[in-house]
């Protein structure tokens, strides 16, 4: 009984302070791909380490990422995202048009709201001339596709970038007259603020659910493989 106790023990402890199991696919069915890289803003140049998640849902992406150490320094939400598995035989990518991105915040990238300066928009360009990078895509709702579960490797994707923009105005002085951004005129334009490059995807953190269950698991499992140990050996 002794060794029994021993050895449930020992299990226990190698479970619970083992490597937790880490899952790419959220509960509500999401599919979470962890990244790091870096950023540079335009056109100072500055450079930011870039840290994040991509959260999948269907067609429609979520971007949550910490920018020069700051928490939440890029965040936002662009649907549609297209996908294509080019099956070895042209290439495969996942893009977006500027116009699909929507809730974008920067703080520390965009210049605050005014009549000179508008809304933020996010653009996805992930681009694999090879077509080696999806092997396979999973079938979303009302028939689009959408990615793997597991992240690919990035370095594949010859172009991985997220551009962000914003809606500019400049004022316009002609000899007909003012014509001022802060009465409504001026010129607007979409101007590039900062690209984004993923260097690397990398797993995710472990959701609490599944490390207790994986924990719970492995426990079970060292304790019968104890308890069959213990009759073996007669105790």
């Amino acid at each position: 009984m002794r060794m029994l106790s021993i050895a449930v023990a020992a299990a226990l402890g190698l479970a619970f302070l083992g490597h937790p199991a880490y899952a790419a696919q959220l509960p509500d069915g999401s599919i979470a791909w962890s990244f790091e890289g870096h950023g540079v803003g335009i056109p100072s140049g500055s450079e930011y380490a870039v840290d994040g998640e991509m959260i999948f849902s269907g067609v429609h992406l979520h971007i949550d990422a910490s920018v020069g150490g700051a928490a939440h320094g890029l965040t936002g939400d662009i649907q549609p995202v297209l996908f294509e598995d080019g099956n070895l035989n042209s290439a495969d990518r996942m893009s977006s048009a500027q116009s699909a991105s929507a809730f974008v915040s920067a703080p520390g990238l965009l210049a605050p709201f005014s009549p000179y300066a508008g809304s933020g928009l996010l653009s996805l360009n992930f681009f694999d001339t090879d077509g080696t990078v999806f092997n396979g895509l999973v079938e979303v709702a009302a028939g689009s596709l959408g990615p793997p579960v597991d992240a690919p490797d990035a370095s594949l994707f010859e172009v991985r970038k997220i551009d962000l923009f914003q809606n500019i105005c400049s004022d316009i002085h002609d000899v007909s007259g003012d014509s001022l951004c802060a009465d409504g005129g001026g010129q607007r334009g979409i101007t590039p603020v900062f690209t984004l490059t993923v260097d690397a995807f990398h797993e995710p953190l472990p959701t609490p659910e599944a490390s207790s269950a994986a924990s719970l698991t492995v426990a079970l499992s060292a304790l019968f493989a104890a308890r069959r140990l213990g009759v073996h050996s007669g105790a």
